[in-house]
């Protein structure tokens, strides 16, 4: 084959994947250079009139936009299923970490405050049960636990006749102190509840009381207790709420006429319940409970963290208020008595 001969050739190779064709053009010039070379050794001279040109339309799809090949989508596809793996597997460790810092064991309790939960209250049988528990007539595990948060109030501090309410985060003082108030007044104690969260009043109400006084006015000193303090006949207890609300709460509640207030109500009633806001959010909550015997801190099963236990508790032992013990909220129904077991479980030491 002779110069003159030579046309131009053009080899050109399709196929879906790009390195495969790659690949079957490379290898056709090879061929190709290799025989022309054998016969005239045409590719040695500078002047040679031979060009090869290789088209690769796999290659050229990709560059265009076109659909990748099968092994390009397989790579793609690995690509992105590590990265998910990797969001899922950090997603779920975060998951987990919430979980373990919630409160949801007693022991978990006792590392807090060196002693099991001293009462456990199941979640409500229903959404729109009556919150006041114990005033129905029919029995329920709920009302069974006030009882015997009663019972180890009564038989456990004996001493603690001015109790306050808080909570680790998530309210539900108000809830508590009330089903609390009736319990005792149903057991032959004179029981005097008084609403110390002067920043969202409620339990006027919530328990229909229709009077105009309240702990703001007696405070102020616009009025005594005395003309303030309602009685509900329906729970059987006197109730001082708070009626209004006050910005410069924590000042009024750090007032001698609070802890004067207190020191008389302890002396005409067998049981004060104070009811405040969450311990975690305020001083309002410390405040008021330096004026009591002790405090009983609310903790909403799968919802107060850890931290905020350890916050609260904090809060209330800087300012001298003995914790009478943590109460579990809302544990679920169907836990309820391995709660009591765990509790009892929690004074047995680690092994």
């Amino acid at each position: 084959m002779t110069p003159e001969q030579l046309g131009t050739i053009t080899i050109t190779a399709t196929d879906p994947d790009a390195g495969t064709a790659d690949r079957m053009v490379t290898g056709a010039m090879v061929l190709l250079q290799e025989q022309i070379s054998a016969e005239s050794g045409i590719l040695e001279s500078a002047n040679s009139p031979l060009v090869v040109t290789g088209m690769n339309t796999a290659g050229d799809s990709l560059v265009q936009g076109g659909n990748p090949a099968p092994g390009r989508r397989y790579g793609i596809y690995i690509m992105f299923g590590l990265l998910f793996g990797i969001v899922a597997g950090v997603g779920y460790a975060l998951v987990r970490a919430s979980q373990e810092t919630t409160i949801r064991t007693a022991r978990q309790v006792l590392a807090f405050t060196g002693e099991p939960p001293i009462g456990i209250i199941s979640e409500s049988a229903g959404a729109n049960s009556d919150p006041w528990i114990l005033l129905l007539s029919d029995p329920s595990q709920e009302a069974e636990n006030y009882r015997a948060l009663r019972a180890n109030l009564m038989f456990g501090l004996p001493e603690a006749k001015a109790l306050a309410i808080t909570s680790a985060g998530g309210g539900g003082s108000a809830k508590v102190g009330v089903n609390l108030a009736i319990a005792l007044a149903r057991a032959g104690q004179s029981v005097v509840l008084v609403e110390a969260d002067l920043r969202e009043p409620e339990l006027s109400l919530a328990l229909r009381l229709g009077g105009s006084l309240g702990l703001s006015d007696v405070l102020a000193g616009t009025c005594s207790a005395t003309d303030a303090i309602e009685h509900w006949e329906l729970g059987g207890l006197s109730v001082l709420c708070a009626k209004r609300s006050a910005t410069n709460s924590s000042e009024i509640l750090s007032s001698e006429t609070f802890t004067t207030l207190i020191d008389d109500l302890r002396s005409r009633f067998s049981y004060v319940i104070v009811t405040t806001p969450p311990a975690v959010d305020t001083t309002d909550a410390a405040v008021a409970a330096s004026r009591c015997d002790g405090v009983l801190i609310l903790a909403q099963y799968g919802q107060s963290t850890t931290m905020q236990l350890e916050v609260a508790v904090i809060s209330l032992l800087q300012v001298g208020v003995p914790i009478a013990g943590v109460i579990l909220n809302e544990v679920p129904q169907s836990e309820a008595n391995y709660w009591r077991v765990a509790s009892l479980e929690a004074l047995q030491p680690s092994a």
